[in-house]
């Protein structure tokens, strides 16, 4: 097994490694190319953090820990980022999370992949199996599991189910007093509405293929029917 390290010192390769994989946010300290794998040992910029919870910035560092992240793959070889995560304390006093961990814009909060990684699965993921799903991931150099590709699946397939949710209740609160009116109040416009949607109807069957008086004849005696 053949391993290469690669010292970030000179300015112009770290300019081209941070063109690379567009992630300005991140220091990064070596590069580990061996098995087909590019390995970018990095760390976070930022000096502080902001908690989750209570949403105040700290600076208070409690421990360190490894991530690893899945990114797109580089002149054919896998990119593995070895992400050296900090947990912070929480300053605040009367906040219920006493420790936690920075994020990174980029990578998406519990998950081994960046967000482009990501976009790029979703991709075929909706449309494909998790046996095809995985066939894909692995000649675009991301490798996933079947049940990785299903997750994702769902999860665009709910967000989706849940926009059309949102749509529904913004038309719903929109016309509040009506849907109000059409609940408590003993008239209503069903009767007028069901009408017009008779004659939309037969106007659609007829649509090209006969003139107005037909059409009008087609509505009064139905009516009459």
């Amino acid at each position: 097994m053949t391993v290469l390290y690669l010292k970030v010192t000179d300015k112009q390769l770290l300019k081209m490694i941070k063109q690379l994989i567009d992630m300005p946010f991140l220091k990064i300290q070596k590069i580990n190319y061996s098995d087909d794998i590019i390995r970018i040992y990095a760390s976070i910029k930022s000096r502080r953090s902001k908690c989750p919870l209570c949403g105040r910035y700290s600076k208070r560092v409690h421990d360190y820990y490894f991530r690893t992240i899945t990114d797109l793959p580089v002149f054919q070889n896998r990119t593995k980022i070895l992400l050296r995560t900090r947990k912070f304390r929480c300053g605040n006093p009367h906040c219920s999370q006493k420790v936690f961990s920075e994020q990174a814009p980029d990578i998406i909060r519990y998950s081994r992949r960046t967000k482009k990684a990501t976009r790029i699965l979703e991709t075929f993921a909706i449309e494909l199996t998790g046996r095809l799903g995985i066939i894909i991931s692995e000649q675009l150099h991301i490798t996933v599991s079947s049940s990785t590709i299903t997750r994702i699946d769902f999860v665009i397939r709910s967000k989706r189910k849940l926009a059309g949710l949102k749509t529904f209740a913004r038309g719903m609160l929109r016309d509040l007093s009506a849907v109000e009116n059409g609940i408590n109040m003993r008239w209503s416009n069903g009767a007028v509405e069901g009408h017009v949607n008779r004659i939309k109807s037969i106007k659609r069957q007829m649509y090209g293929r006969a003139s107005f008086e037909l059409l009008r004849k087609k509505v009064i005696l139905s009516r009459s029917g």
